[in-house]
């Protein structure tokens, strides 16, 4: 562990005790509808399950499995790393801010053809988690999406419908912070903020 100072890293999210309260009636319901389709295929299909526990899953694991993309994505893992390594100054240099992907519009009053054209290049790889799979979301309420979508997601990360076209890219901003704290040492529990010793709170988090 990371002896001369205590480290407090907390990931917003939404927490499942407010599921109902923070996602909207209409969001999981969509939810639902994902978990439905996946549950069934799962059921269908036995052989193709490689984690046999793992279904029926519901609405709040799929949140569940956002939050975890989300902190890993911001490189919370290579934090916690780096923390429990003692090497928590070479954090603000471990960042290559060099690499990334892009994405971009070329108008149509450039185009022959008139056409405004969206041209996605993601930067991803072609197999393993952070690939993407081509994607027709249609339902009755009027959805008509053709995209991409990376495992998990419950929606095209990027792709067109009638009226618009969207993208998203990758790059290495600084994603999260990460503070050194001066501790009490006559009490452990104790941090230094403008010259008063404020108490941490404790608690354990499964990762």
């Amino acid at each position: 562990m990371y002896s001369r100072s205590e480290v407090h890293l907390k990931i917003l999210n939404v927490t499942l005790d407010k599921y109902e309260v923070q996602l909207s009636n209409e969001f999981r319901d969509y939810l639902d509808a994902y978990c439905q389709g996946a549950n069934r295929y799962a059921e269908k299909h036995p052989k193709e399950i490689l984690v046999k526990n793992l279904f029926p899953i519901n609405g709040k694991d799929i949140i569940k499995g956002y939050a975890f993309f989300v902190a890993v994505e911001s490189h919370v893992d290579k934090a916690i790393k780096t923390i429990l390594s003692d090497e928590i100054a070479e954090i603000a240099l471990a960042t290559d801010l060099s690499k990334g992907s892009n994405g971009m519009v070329i108008s149509g009053e450039m185009m022959e053809d008139g056409k405004t054209t969206l041209m996605m290049n993601p930067h991803l790889l072609m197999y393993g988690l952070a690939s993407m799979f081509e994607a027709h979301l249609v339902s009755n309420e009027g959805l008509n999406i053709h995209g991409a979508i990376l495992h998990g997601g419950v929606s095209c990360f990027l792709g067109v419908n009638e009226n618009l076209g969207w993208t998203s890219t990758t790059n290495n901003i600084d994603k999260n912070d990460t503070y050194q704290l001066e501790i009490n040492p006559e009490n452990k529990l104790q941090y230094s903020v403008d010259g008063k010793w404020l108490t941490l709170t404790e608690k354990k988090q499964k990762l």
